[in-house]
């Protein structure tokens, strides 16, 4: 992903970055993919902090399978910790389809059943911090964890009480929408897709994505953009394979400055996702310099040609130590005044 832009990338020479080619106002391709154990760690993934939580706008029927592809950053707590759901009380009717959700550091639990009041739990289950596909099925009666290589992990039977229920409220990830809408126990989450399935069929899918500059979930299949759901919550973050820092290279960095003898300039840098910078003066590196900052000094002589200083952000892309486009800045020094007085 460059820009928001999803597209392939050339990692093996010049091709560069590639995205849609049909037409401008074609639909933009999305990212994201399925499980793979030789290549799922290095896929794009939308990262909650443990205060956000995605509303996906989906009401659940009692034909939903819900499948959330994500790793849990933290799964100890002494909170419960809900990875997704959705519930409004317990009673007949009310809910095909609630929530998976780690039982105070007990194990994981689920509730799929419209008339009872307790979790199906497996106590001895231990969620960890790896990859893991959640499965929640009110169509096929079950639920699920797979491994990363699709191996099953857990599994359990929910009942049938549900034929004609309907969910109050819409599924969240990284939280549970509770009694009366309101979420519940946030979670830190790597998110890489979620599908929803009614009787078999594919009906939405969320992938990593970024609009305006905004992380969050695309649905392939609806268009539609989802974000952080509670307001005053922190950004979204994106990671993972496809993710370059979003622009490879320095956005902030005065094109031109002046210095003095008594005045040097203190030129800063900025450029989104970078790890670290490197600073050249008129082609030669500057050692130490790999923060956001330089000091522009004066130097005597060659007043009729400005100092060239040259930023180049670095990033982590796919795991290797990428460089950026150089961003230059002339720095132009004032020569010394002097007066001469004739006797």
């Amino acid at each position: 992903m460059q820009n928001g832009i999803p597209g392939l990338l050339d990692t093996f020479g010049d091709g560069g970055f590639i995205s849609c080619a049909i037409a401008t106002n074609a639909q933009k391709v999305a990212c994201g993919g399925l499980i793979d154990s030789d290549s799922f760690s290095r896929e794009s993934y939308v990262e909650t902090d443990g205060t956000q939580y995605i509303d996906l706008g989906y009401y659940a029927q009692s034909d939903t399978r819900f499948e959330l592809d994500c790793a849990v950053v933290k799964p100890d707590s002494t909170n419960d910790l809900y990875i997704f759901g959705t519930h409004g009380g317990y009673k007949a009717g009310n809910f095909p389809f609630s929530m998976f959700v780690i039982k105070n550091s007990k194990g994981l639990g689920w509730n799929c059943e419209a008339n009872k009041s307790s979790y199906l739990a497996l106590t001895s289950t231990r969620i960890t911090a790896e990859r893991q596909k959640f499965v929640l099925d009110a169509y096929g009666n079950k639920v699920s964890v797979l491994a990363a290589d699709g191996t099953t992990l857990h599994t359990g039977t929910i009942g049938t009480d549900h034929a004609n229920a309907k969910s109050p409220y819409e599924i969240a990830i990284g939280s549970s929408r509770g009694k009366n809408g309101v979420p519940t126990d946030p979670i830190k989450l790597k998110i890489y897709t979620a599908r929803i399935y009614e009787s078999g069929t594919l009906i939405h899918e969320f992938v990593p994505y970024v609009q305006n500059g905004v992380a969050g979930l695309w649905d392939t299949v609806d268009k539609v953009f989802k974000t952080a759901a509670n307001s005053g919550a922190n950004p979204l973050a994106l990671s993972g394979m496809g993710v370059d820092g979003a622009e490879k290279w320095v956005k902030v960095l005065p094109a031109t400055a002046q210095v003095s003898q008594t005045s040097p300039k203190t030129l800063t840098a900025a450029a989104a996702g970078a790890k670290s910078y490197k600073w050249t003066l008129n082609g030669e590196e500057i050692a130490g310099a790999t923060g956001e900052t330089v000091t522009a000094e004066w130097r005597q002589g060659g007043y009729d040609r400005p100092d060239v200083y040259a930023c180049t952000a670095i990033y982590d892309v796919f795991g290797v130590e990428t460089e950026g486009e150089p961003v230059t800045c002339e720095v132009s020094r004032i020569a010394p005044a002097f007066i001469m007085v004739v006797r």
